[in-house]
């Protein structure tokens, strides 16, 4: 049986950090995804290729797109 939690993920570069906060909207849940799903290959990830991999069952504009990530960025819940 494991006496404590599991530890919160970290990265040096390009940090993503996991907390129990939901997406504002469908575009941060979006870049969360992807960043999730590309940390498995311990590979930062630039502003471009967040966006032309970014993983969404629906069609995100570039500006919507652009002031989540920013969003995201200002709130501390990624690091660059």
């Amino acid at each position: 049986m494991r006496k404590n939690a599991p530890k919160k993920f970290k990265r040096t570069k390009n940090k993503i950090t996991q907390d129990l906060r939901q997406p504002a909207n469908p575009a941060q849940k979006a870049i969360m995804d992807t960043l999730r799903y590309r940390k498995i290959f311990d590979w930062p990830m630039s502003y471009y290729q967040i966006w032309n991999y970014l993983i969404s069952g629906k069609s995100i504009d570039e500006k919507n797109f652009k002031d989540s990530l920013n969003s995201l960025i200002k709130d501390g819940r990624i690091i660059c």
